[in-house]
């Protein structure tokens, strides 16, 4: 069975200015693809975790809470979440270590930090 990448985007298909990085994910080699809207994520957390992590979920007030708590769901369960507007740039492979690891990236800001 292939790893999954998830990505949400509540209204449906990504505007142009993010389509190309969405379609970027959607040919990583061994990987299903799946792009969730509002709906499909409702009905995955109802399926999967049930009806208060729904009521969760509706409890967000933007599109980017919802991706957030939708990201979070799935991360938890299974796969590997890519924000619409990241971009696929290696081998998707690397992001998979193992059944009980978690590899996160931060995001280039052009600031250095130290983490």
């Amino acid at each position: 069975m292939p790893h999954s990448i998830v990505q949400f985007w509540s209204q449906g298909t990504p505007p142009p200015q993010v389509a190309g990085a969405v379609t970027s994910w959607q040919g990583a080699a061994g990987f299903a693809h799946q792009l969730f809207d509002r709906d499909a994520a409702k009905d995955f957390l109802l399926e999967r975790l049930g009806a208060d992590w729904l009521r969760a979920f509706g409890r967000a007030g933007s599109a980017t809470e919802e991706s957030d708590f939708f990201r979070l769901c799935h991360l938890g369960l299974l796969g590997v979440y890519a924000d619409c507007d990241d971009w696929l740039t290696g081998d998707a492979a690397q992001l998979v270590c193992g059944p009980s690891c978690l590899t996160v990236f931060r995001e280039p800001t052009g600031r250095s930090a130290t983490i």
